[in-house]
């Protein structure tokens, strides 16, 4: 992993929700989530992922880099709704 950010609330003396949020191959990233998940106590785990694109470099205080910009895929408008009965 190249980054990573952990917060945990507790919600009751008994549960907590966590989230963490990493920066790395994903292959690094899945196996996390996977070791994560399987851990004794946890009762629920879900992985999401966002597509990221390097960004064009730019140039501000002398410093040429580049940012990670989120990849957003564009879909057809589909038909989701639902019935009334």
């Amino acid at each position: 992993m190249t980054d990573s950010l952990h917060d945990a609330r507790h919600l009751d003396h008994d549960q907590c929700i966590e989230t963490v949020m990493l920066k790395g191959p994903v292959k690094r990233v899945r196996e996390f989530a996977d070791e994560i998940i399987a851990e004794r106590g946890v009762r629920h785990g879900v992985l999401n992922l966002v597509n990221v694109e390097l960004g064009a470099p730019h140039t501000h205080d002398g410093t040429t880099h580049r940012h990670l910009k989120p990849h957003i895929e564009r879909h057809e408008n589909r038909n989701l709704q639902c019935q009334q009965h």
